[in-house]
This record gives structure tokens, sequence and C-alpha cells, in this order.
């Protein structure tokens, strides 16, 4: 949780007009083996985006989720954005 609330803080202190709905699943008290600071600057541009590429008359609404998964984490960042091309 220490890295993805300082995600969410990074995210509060750039302010945004959106106001975006932001949700988490977390299945628990989650433990990964990372890079501190890389894992929150994936995480973070993630989110960032999802935030900023979203049509204007919609409200950006964001899911973060992690979830053990065969003995490995994992953690998605879904949203209502406007995606990306196939």
């Amino acid at each position: 949780r220490p890295v993805i609330r300082r995600v969410l803080d990074r995210l509060g202190a750039r302010g945004s007009e959106t106001d975006p709905e932001i949700r988490l699943e977390l299945g628990g008290e989650i433990h990964v083996l990372a890079h501190a600071t890389v894992l929150e600057q994936v995480l973070f541009n993630l989110v960032e985006n999802a935030v900023k590429f979203v049509p204007t008359d919609r409200r950006p609404c964001i899911l973060i989720k992690a979830e053990e998964v065969d003995e490995r984490i994992r953690i998605s960042v879904k949203d209502n954005g406007i995606g990306i091309p196939a």
C-alpha cells in the first residue's frame, strides 16, 4: 500500500480539473518484491495517463487492482479512457 498511497498523493498534489474516481481492490495485505521507485513511477504514469486521456465529457474512472495469481502478484490499472488503437 505505501507505493500506491504515494502514487495517489503525487496525483493529488498535481491537481486535476477532472476529479477522477479512483477505486482500489488490493485483496488484503499484498507485498511485492520490486524496485519501489520504478514500481511507483510505472503506476503513476498509468494512472496519470488514465486521468489525461479521457473524453472531455467523461469523468475519469480508474481501478487499481492487486491480486495473487499462481503465487505471483498481478497489478492492473483499468480506466474508461480513449484507449489505444489496435
